[in-house]
């Protein structure tokens, strides 16, 4: 029965010691999200009081990415509907931690004029000073995303920009799809091009081939050979020869009907 009575109460102990931890996380997170919620409430309240004198300051701090954006971005919002009237915060959200610094989305709302618009930024919040004798801790802005202004859509609206989105993908993709089939079509054109190309190559070889195979069917043109060359030149020169012997200049007039040899040892014979 002791044993029992001291294991509840060890687990009853232990579920002290546990809730008590979360709680001390639970006042931690809450300074964080404290500091990164009024940090963006401060602002806009400093935002509201250089309302008058706000292209002086954004022509001031034009090099800080901050203080720019934010202010350009406030004085849309107020040339589009009107003054800022009223802001109240929304809503902080852990995005990301580290060691040393949490980073929180804080959202709230901006009224300019009658219009209710989004006041939104990503807030960094680090430790910046702690009391080691009472356990606080103070925690501050390191770092934040320029704050922006817009409407809130309605779910009507969000809808309507959704189907947009959906419907213009359909359409790219129902473009590149006729794209890439005229290229496929085009490839087809350039194949039978091809083909009747060769066809044409292969129509124009096989006529020249008819062609010559018709004319080797004519009889020969008449070769003239090394020795007839011979004769027609010694035929020239003995009709030169006799034309000379008759006084005449012109040998055209002489033909020599044919040249036939004379043995020499004949005439030695006949001497």
């Amino acid at each position: 029965m002791r044993r029992i009575k001291t294991r509840l109460f060890t687990l009853l102990l232990c579920g002290l010691l546990v809730l008590g931890a979360a709680g001390c996380a639970a006042k931690v997170l809450n300074a964080q999200e404290a500091a990164a919620e009024m940090f963006l409430k401060d602002f806009m309240e400093q935002l509201q009081s250089i309302e008058d004198s706000m292209d002086d300051v954004a022509s001031y701090y034009a090099t800080d990415e901050f203080l720019y954006k934010t202010i350009d971005s406030y004085r849309t919002a107020v040339k589009a509907y009107g003054g800022l009237t009223k802001y109240e915060p929304e809503s902080v959200t852990q995005t990301g931690s580290d060691e040393y610094s949490t980073v929180y989305m804080v959202h709230g709302k901006a009224t300019f004029g009658e219009t209710e618009l989004d006041a939104s930024s990503s807030v960094t919040v680090r430790k910046s000073a702690e009391n080691y004798e009472t356990g606080d801790v103070e925690y501050g802005v390191a770092d934040a995303t320029p704050i922006v202004f817009e409407k809130e859509k309605t779910l009507g609206e969000k809808m309507g920009n959704a189907g947009l989105n959906t419907l213009l993908g359909m359409l790219v993709v129902f473009a590149m799809l006729v794209l890439i089939s005229f290229i496929i079509s085009l490839f087809d054109l350039i194949h039978k091009a091809e083909e009747k190309r060769a066809m044409k190559q292969v129509s124009a070889l096989t006529g020249a081939e008819t062609l010559a195979h018709a004319k080797g069917n004519e009889p020969p043109a008449p070769v003239q050979t090394e020795a007839d060359s011979e004769d027609t030149a010694l035929a020239a020169v003995i009709a030169a020869a006799i034309a000379a012997y008759e006084g005449s200049n012109d040998p055209s007039g002489i033909i020599v009907r044919s040249i036939r040899r004379v043995s020499s040892n004949n005439n030695w014979k006949r001497g």
